[in-house]
Protein backbone atom coordinates (compact mmCIF):
# COMPACT_ATOMS: atom_id res chain seq x y z
CA UNK A 1 0.00 0.00 0.00
CA UNK A 2 1.41 3.38 -0.99
CA UNK A 3 0.38 6.51 0.91
CA UNK A 4 0.80 9.70 -1.09
CA UNK A 5 0.07 13.40 -0.85
CA UNK A 6 0.75 13.92 -4.56
CA UNK A 7 2.78 12.59 -7.48
CA UNK A 8 5.43 9.89 -6.99
CA UNK A 9 8.94 11.23 -6.49
CA UNK A 10 10.68 8.15 -7.91
CA UNK A 11 10.73 6.36 -11.24
CA UNK A 12 8.05 3.97 -12.42
CA UNK A 13 8.94 0.80 -10.52
CA UNK A 14 5.38 -0.44 -10.33
CA UNK A 15 5.63 -2.50 -13.53
CA UNK A 16 8.53 -4.52 -12.10
CA UNK A 17 6.68 -4.91 -8.82
CA UNK A 18 3.51 -6.06 -10.59
CA UNK A 19 5.46 -8.68 -12.54
CA UNK A 20 6.47 -10.23 -9.22
CA UNK A 21 2.82 -10.69 -8.25
CA UNK A 22 2.66 -7.77 -5.83
CA UNK A 23 -0.48 -5.67 -6.08
CA UNK A 24 0.03 -1.96 -5.44
CA UNK A 25 -2.78 0.04 -3.87
CA UNK A 26 -2.44 3.81 -3.92
CA UNK A 27 -3.92 5.82 -1.07
CA UNK A 28 -4.19 9.52 -1.87
CA UNK A 29 -4.37 11.95 1.01
CA UNK A 30 -6.20 15.10 -0.10
CA UNK A 31 -5.03 14.41 -3.65
CA UNK A 32 -6.44 12.16 -6.39
CA UNK A 33 -3.14 11.76 -8.30
CA UNK A 34 -2.96 8.12 -7.13
CA UNK A 35 -5.82 7.32 -9.52
CA UNK A 36 -3.43 8.02 -12.41
CA UNK A 37 -0.53 5.96 -11.11
CA UNK A 38 -2.10 2.93 -9.40
CA UNK A 39 -4.69 0.51 -10.84
CA UNK A 40 -6.28 0.15 -7.38
CA UNK A 41 -6.60 3.34 -5.36
CA UNK A 42 -8.63 5.33 -2.88
CA UNK A 43 -8.59 9.00 -1.94
CA UNK A 44 -9.31 10.27 1.56
CA UNK A 45 -10.28 13.84 2.34
CA UNK A 46 -9.88 13.65 6.12
CA UNK A 47 -7.37 11.76 8.22
CA UNK A 48 -9.99 10.13 10.44
CA UNK A 49 -11.49 8.26 7.44
CA UNK A 50 -8.09 6.76 6.50
CA UNK A 51 -8.14 3.59 8.67
CA UNK A 52 -11.62 2.46 7.65
CA UNK A 53 -11.15 3.12 3.93
CA UNK A 54 -7.63 1.70 3.89
CA UNK A 55 -8.58 -1.56 5.56
CA UNK A 56 -11.67 -1.92 3.37
CA UNK A 57 -9.58 -1.82 0.17
CA UNK A 58 -6.93 -4.09 1.74
CA UNK A 59 -9.59 -6.63 2.75
CA UNK A 60 -10.95 -6.60 -0.79
CA UNK A 61 -7.50 -7.26 -2.23
CA UNK A 62 -6.87 -10.12 0.19
CA UNK A 63 -10.26 -11.73 -0.47
CA UNK A 64 -9.62 -11.71 -4.22
CA UNK A 65 -6.55 -13.91 -3.66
Amino acid sequence: MVLSDGYPATGDGRRAIGERGIELIGVGILNDAVETFYPASIVVETLHELPEREFKVLAGALLRR
